[in-house]
């Protein structure tokens, strides 16, 4: 007899360890390498350009920070949109929360505010 549900008995559940942690997330479990690029006044930029930074959090504020660091003295983190780029044809999205937690590799292109790109 048919009820229109499956039995999912024999499925493995699925295991996250940062949801059932007793203790606070460590170093290891926060850090990610992030692979940028700053993008010129026009939103463009070359595929041979990104550049790899590892970062030890997920907050947007200390990222933008970083990135504006790791850019230079002409980067005011206040200036800039920090946008995901999901996959190489992708569109790009601002970031506008928190990374998610884990350590997955994330591809943010730098936009300055004020201009065609932003």
């Amino acid at each position: 007899v048919l009820t229109g549900c499956s039995d999912h008995s024999n499925r493995t559940p699925f295991h996250d360890p940062l949801m059932h942690r007793t203790n606070p997330p460590v170093e290891s479990d926060l850090s990610r390498v992030i692979r940028y690029v700053r993008a010129d006044n026009a939103g463009r930029y070359g595929e041979q350009e990104w550049a790899p930074v590892r970062v030890n959090t997920n907050n947007l504020t200390h990222l933008r920070l970083t990135m504006a660091e790791r850019l230079g003295q002409n980067c005011d983190a206040g200036q800039i949109t920090l946008c995901v780029r999901a996959g190489r044809y992708a569109h790009l999205s601002p970031l506008l929360v928190d990374l998610p937690m884990g350590n997955n590799p994330i591809h943010i292109v730098v936009l300055n505010h004020g201009t065609p790109g932003d």
